[in-house]
């Protein structure tokens, strides 16, 4: 992958998820940001540039300013480059079945935290890719 984009209001999770991807080698560029409005604002500073949009987008549920849900209707009515070509996949300690449920409807693979490597392993094998913008 190219790009990497994760989102995450907690600079922790962010500080030992980047590690994690940087050890296995999958991104060559990681970029962060703290809340879904951050991590838009990204995506329409590309959108600008007419560079591609990340392969993979790693989101929590809850944050300040926009959550989890809030990007995702954001998300879908951008116009990036290869967006069809972007997995989403929510990262979060949520159990609540309403998330989980509306996470089934959009198409979204849920991964509990915390990412550890097997975790990664298993996300880049699966079909967690965002069709709601089609």
């Amino acid at each position: 992958m190219n790009k990497i984009l994760l989102i995450d209001d907690d600079g922790i999770n962010n500080f030992i998820n980047e590690r994690l991807f940087r050890k296995l080698e999958i991104a060559g560029h990681i970029e962060i940001r703290r809340n879904g409005k951050e991590a838009i604002e990204y995506l329409c500073q590309i959108c600008e540039e007419n560079e591609a949009c990340p392969e993979l987008i790693v989101i929590d549920i809850n944050m300040p300013e926009m959550n989890g849900f809030e990007f995702l209707e954001e998300f879908k009515n951008l116009e990036m480059l290869n967006k069809h070509n972007t997995r989403v996949v929510m990262l979060s300690t949520s159990t609540s079945q309403r998330d989980i449920e509306k996470l089934k409807n959009l198409n979204i693979g849920l991964v509990r935290k915390p990412l550890c490597e097997e975790k990664i392993r298993e996300l880049m094998n699966e079909d967690h890719v965002y069709h709601g913008y089609n």
